[in-house]
Parts: C-alpha cells; structure tokens; sequence
C-alpha cells in the first residue's frame, strides 16, 4: 500500500499484490455533470417556482448569506420551506456540499428533504440524481443532503458544508454541542424554531446578547405572515389560553408548564453582595 501525493490510496502496480494488475489509470473527476447543467435559479426564484409567493422575512432571508443563521419564528410562517429552497440552492451550487439537516424526530427531517426534492421537481431539476431514498439525495454534481434525528452518536465522522436544524428548540443541548465542531473548518449553520419554554440551547442563544451577535438572527411573529387570519388568531387565543398562545404565534419564551417557580423568580434568588457568615 502506497500514498500517493493526491492522498488517495491504491495499490501500487510494481507490487507482489498487484504484479498482475493492468497499468492503473490517473485519478480524474467526471465532469460531465458541468456540461448537462441547467442554470440554477437563484433561492427567490426557486421559491417562485414552486407555486409561492415569499413574504417579505422569506425574501430577506433567501437573499442572505451569512453562515450563521437562526429563524425564531411563529407556526405557518414558512421557515422550513424557506430553508429547504436554501439548502437545495446551497446543493446545487456547491459541488460535492454535504448538508446535514437534524430534527428532534426522523420523520421531521425527511419531511424537510421531501421540501427539497418538491422543488427541486419545480425547478426542472438542473442535475440528475444519482442517489435517492427517504432520507438521502445525492445529485450528479457531488452534492448530498442527508436526514438525521436528534441523536449525537450519529453524528461523528461528518464534514458537512451546510447543517440545518429544524425545530431547533426541541432538540438536545448534546445534539448542539456534538455539532458545534464539525463548524471547524468551514459550513453554513442555520437554526430554525417556534420557542419551546425559556430552556435549552436555542433559547439560551437568543436570551444572550453575546452569543445572537454571532448570528443573522429573524423574528417572525403571526403578524408579519398575511396568510394568517385576525379571525384564526382570536380563535387561537381562545382555545389555547395567553401563555401557549404567545409561545406558538408571537415568539414568546414562556416558562415550563411543569415549572414550580417562573425563571424570573429563580434568577431574583441570587444576589452578588450577601454578607460573609463568618470573618477570618
């Protein structure tokens, strides 16, 4: 076994092991993908296509590039649609990417990919698939986009150039942590949520000013999506009670419905300047 200097390993033919082999060929990438290519449309464009019109948030956001992103945002405003359009562009655009997209349940995360695959259809799918399951794309062009669960053994062993978590507020610190260093050299991050209690990693970035800094971070209430009614929204407020309602429609980290003390109450307990009990 021999390295050669493009670090891929063969066998070499002057050996015992492979004095029988024919001469090996150089290594060289199949390109033909390059020159079947359709023009990839830009995200808002492929939002288009597929039947919808973006809100003005979706607009925003589709247009930006930052690494590091993070959507708060209410139910129905069309944060996992608008991220599959990006992370299907990011795909198409970056030969040989690897977006991971995480959610607290696997049937969630293949509901994001089947928004990929969805529009990729709309869009005349510029490059052929050459793989494809319920939890898996891979497109001539090198690209892949992989489905996963919350589950941090899952994740060793990936250079992803793009992670997605979907229902961030629900997923496990671990999962988060698990993830932070495959950042390391290079990849877009994106977060995605409804709150879910004034706990866990997601809320714990936005509560810290410090730590949101780092990230181009939305804020999406019921109020900014025009397809949700001023009729639904009393109605919600009837039958889901004040609390749950300004969690799910207005961005509202609201404390644990099994917590025996608010938060502002446990963090009122500590102080800075209690007096010693006892002087030296």
């Amino acid at each position: 076994m021999r390295f050669h200097p493009n670090w891929l390993t063969s066998f070499d033919p002057r050996s015992q092991s492979s004095r029988l082999r024919p001469e090996i060929p150089k290594f060289s990438i199949n390109r033909d993908w390059e020159a079947k290519a359709k023009p990839i449309p830009s995200p808002q464009e492929m939002f288009r296509a597929s039947g919808n019109t973006p809100d003005p948030w979706q607009e925003h956001f589709l247009a930006n590039t930052h690494d590091r992103q993070m959507v708060l945002a209410c139910r129905r405003a069309g944060k996992s649609f608008a991220t599959a359009v990006k992370t299907l562009h990011h795909c198409l655009t970056t030969p040989n990417a690897l977006a991971m997209v995480f959610s607290p349940t696997l049937r969630q995360s293949i509901e994001f990919t089947r928004y990929v695959r969805n529009v990729d259809r709309c869009i005349g799918m510029p490059f052929k698939r050459t793989r494809e399951n319920t939890t898996e794309i891979e497109w001539a062009n090198g690209s892949r986009i992989l489905s996963m669960p919350d589950n941090h053994e899952g994740v060793v062993g990936f250079t992803p150039t793009m992670i997605v978590i979907d229902e961030a507020s629900r997923t496990s610190d671990m999962l988060y942590k698990s993830i932070r260093p495959m950042l390391a050299l290079g990849g877009d991050f994106t977060a995605i949520s409804t709150p879910f209690g004034n706990r866990g990693w997601f809320f714990e970035v936005f509560d810290n000013p410090l730590r949101i800094r780092r990230f181009n971070h939305y804020r999406v209430t019921a109020d900014d999506c025009p397809r949700i009614s001023p009729d639904f929204l009393e109605e919600e407020k009837m039958e889901l009670g004040e609390r749950w309602f300004r969690q799910e429609w207005y961005c509202s980290f609201e404390d644990a419905v099994d917590a025996v003390f608010s938060k502002s109450v446990v963090e009122s307990c500590f102080v800075d300047d209690v007096p010693l009990l006892f002087a030296d």
